[in-house]
């Protein structure tokens, strides 16, 4: 099934990977923790590395908090928080402010779990430091997730997501997607690591970009 999701990834990504103007390979490092704080609400918090130009330098660095509120077992709701450094070309670090909102739903059939994400999000960037720092950056991201219960200590999964700028003329305009595949490997009921490969790719643009990235994340849950 791992083998499988790695198939259809590569599937997906080979023609749009060979019509790219601008490729780079990147590496994704986090850390996550989370606890519940009652049996509806939980917190989460998370920072990310994220290195580019071929693994050569960092290029982002990330700190994320968010509250969850799960309606019942499938539909959750969660508000979060994003202080993002990202690279300038003189090597300087612009500050970036975003904020999340995600409405996710679960549901499990047999050994599939299929989790369907909604997510609005705002950005400002280098408040009181730029002329047009008051107009936010605006997307919506809609994100469709499959993982496959193994029964054993690791769980594969495969992802898409798109990305959506709204806020613009001509009012929503489609212009990146991702797409994932990786396993989920848990030591314990409460520690654990995913590995995965993202492709990651900007569209309806001059010279767009495509990113193929290796990401290694650890978890852990109080």
């Amino acid at each position: 099934m791992n083998r499988l999701f790695f198939n259809i990834v590569f599937c997906l990504a080979l023609p749009t990977a060979l019509l790219g103007q601008v490729n780079d390979a990147g590496l994704w490092t986090s850390i996550d923790l989370q606890t519940d704080i009652s049996k509806r609400f939980n917190v989460d918090a998370n920072v990310e590395l994220r290195f580019n130009e071929n693994i050569s330098e960092l290029g982002t660095i990330y700190g994320e908090t968010s509250l969850g509120y799960k309606f019942n077992k499938s539909l959750e709701f969660s508000a979060g928080y994003r202080l993002i450094g990202k690279r300038r070309l003189d090597d300087s670090y612009s500050a970036r402010h975003r904020m999340l909102f995600n409405v996710s739903y679960r549901k499990k059939i047999k050994k599939i779990t299929t989790t369907f994400r909604v997510r609005y999000q705002t950005q400002f960037t280098d408040i009181n430091r730029s002329a047009d720092w008051r107009v936010p950056e605006e997307y919506l991201r809609t994100k469709i997730a499959i993982k496959y219960d193994t029964d054993k200590k690791w769980t594969p999964f495969f992802s898409g997501e798109s990305f959506y700028r709204i806020g613009v003329d001509p009012g929503i305009v489609f212009n990146e997607y991702r797409l994932s595949a990786g396993v989920d490997y848990d030591f314990n009921k409460k520690s654990g690591i995913t590995l995965a490969y993202i492709f990651d790719r900007e569209v309806q643009v001059e010279d767009p970009w495509t990113n193929y990235v290796v990401s290694l994340g650890w978890k852990y849950r109080f």
